[in-house]
């Protein structure tokens, strides 16, 4: 039989309701801009990405959150970019995009993770409005 399986579910009674954690208390200050057109394009209609991953392998999840770009029919200003936050291991982030070197400098629409090349860190497919980018890590 194929899939996960906890072998002591929680009951509903344990099931605990999400609490939103502000910016200023996480350190994750990153917003969304849709980039909107007058004419409405497509791509415009797709929402943004966001993953999970333990880029650093210190066995802390980090996150990656893609953002629209310029492209073609788009080109904000200031300019959008996509962004890597580092677990702190306390509950917040910190901003490590230009670090890492995965701006993402397109219009992003979603993102993928996997080891590709099996050197056991976690590689990013950013997929973009136009060009998409691997980022091996």
């Amino acid at each position: 039989m194929g899939g996960i399986s906890r072998s002591n579910p929680a009951s509903e009674s344990a099931l605990s309701a999400f609490s939103e954690i502000p910016s200023s208390a996480s350190g994750i200050s990153w917003s969304h801009v849709n980039g909107r057109s007058p004419d409405m394009y497509l791509p415009e209609t797709t929402g943004a990405g966001c993953a999970f991953l333990d880029y650093d392998n210190d066995g802390w999840m980090d996150l990656y959150l893609v953002n629209s770009g310029a492209c073609d029919f788009y080109n904000p200003s200031p300019p959008l970019r996509n962004a890597l936050y580092r677990n702190n291991r306390d509950g917040t982030f910190t901003d490590v995009t230009e670090k890492a070197n995965v701006p993402g400098n397109a219009y992003g629409m979603g993102v993928a993770v996997g080891d590709y090349d099996g050197d056991g860190f976690s590689d990013l497919y950013v997929t973009q409005y136009g060009h998409s980018v691997l980022y091996h890590n």
